[in-house]
């Protein structure tokens, strides 16, 4: 490849310039626009492949086809992006198996969620009738298809694909492998299997060396769930502990599920501090966190702060009224009837049930909103 793009833009303006080379030369150029965020400008150089440069050797032409498709797709362009997938797939014969995998693979994932039927004909195409797909991408598809099957609720199917990828391509990316072995533990857990989930959970956690950070992460957070069901506590919290600590670098949502999760078991463990700093942390991570939201009012409350826990309750009410029945009340009544005085949980507990009747909150006793 030359040097810069400015050799590659001599290359491509050489009006003796052969056709395969300019050809090339506006693929590696489109390349390195996408590298500095130029999508247009990568758009542009591979529509001019498309348009101008009809006698281009065919593994080009079909790859100028789906690396628009891709600009398109990082542009949110989806009905723009399944049209060049498609013609790769449907439109340019001869094109190199390669191209039109790539193109199956990405279709698939473009199709919505009411098109779910066409993203499994996509990757059915490629697992089941083409012939000589890369491995990686079967692979890829198995996963993506068992994802697409767990969508519609069809859990068997589900597992099947995820257990294809691990039986038959123990050579694939350690992503796909990961994803496969984790996606199989909720699927086992769908179906009460709940020693085949901690299984697999493991498997990510202790024989996936390099596994993503997300996956090790989630895997982590719901072998703990599986742990505390097991009355195991201390390897529970060792488990959102290991997230917390030793995993910095994987997705905010699974490290604030970790601080939660951890922060409940300090709760029930009578560890008031430790419950309300490690549920603060959770919505550092996911300010979004509903359950943490409610529950940071309950780990005010038990450390004696109940002006705070009132202003807690009511930001959480405001900003998720719906689900005030499932993290608000329940665990305040039934905080009541362990440690809470009804005296100090009166307004918490009027203010909740009123939100629960009114479009708008009332003003709780004892404070204003």
């Amino acid at each position: 490849m030359p040097d810069t793009t400015s050799d590659l833009t001599r290359i491509i303006e050489a009006p003796d310039t052969p056709v395969e080379q300019r050809a090339r030369a506006l693929i590696d150029r489109g390349f390195r626009a996408i590298q500095r965020g130029a999508i247009g400008d990568a758009q542009a150089d591979y529509t001019h492949i498309i348009e101008r440069l009809p006698d281009a050797p065919i593994h080009l032409f079909s790859l100028a086809y789906y690396n628009r498709g891709v600009t398109h797709t990082m542009l949110h362009q989806r009905e723009q992006a399944i049209a060049d997938y498609t013609h790769v797939i449907e439109h340019l014969p001869g094109a190199p198996v390669r191209n039109v995998s790539s193109a199956l693979l990405n279709r698939g994932g473009a199709w919505s969620a009411a098109e779910s039927g066409k993203a499994l004909a996509d990757y059915t195409q490629l697992i089941e009738h083409l012939p000589g797909a890369p491995p990686n991408d079967i692979a890829t598809a198995l996963v993506n298809r068992g994802l697409t099957w767990c969508k519609r609720g069809d859990a068997e199917k589900e597992i099947a694909d995820y257990t294809r990828v691990i039986a038959e391509f123990a050579g694939a990316p350690m992503e796909q492998l990961a994803k496969a072995y984790y996606n199989r533990g909720l699927a086992w857990s769908k179906m009460g299997q709940n020693d085949l989930e901690f299984a697999d959970y493991t498997h990510v956690i202790e024989k996936l060396p390099g596994a993503p950070a997300e996956q090790l992460a989630k895997a982590l957070v719901n072998r703990g769930l599986l742990w505390g069901e097991r009355g195991a506590v201390e390897m529970e919290l060792a488990d959102y502990t290991r997230v917390i600590e030793r995993l910095p670098q994987a997705p905010p949502e699974p490290i604030a599920q970790a601080y939660a999760n951890r922060g409940w078991v300090e709760y029930q463990r009578g560890r008031y501090p430790a419950f309300l700093a490690d549920t603060e942390a959770a919505l550092e991570h996911n300010p979004q966190m509903a359950s943490a939201a409610f529950r940071l009012g309950l780990a005010l409350l038990a450390c004696g702060r109940d002006a705070d826990a009132l202003t807690a309750y009511i930001e959480a009410a405001r900003d998720y009224p719906q689900a005030i029945e499932e993290d608000g009340l329940p665990y305040l009544i039934e905080a009541q009837n362990q440690w809470l005085s009804r005296h100090r949980a009166k307004p918490i507990v009027h203010f909740l049930r009123h939100t629960l009747l009114r479009k708008q909150p009332p003003e709780a006793e004892g404070g204003s909103t």
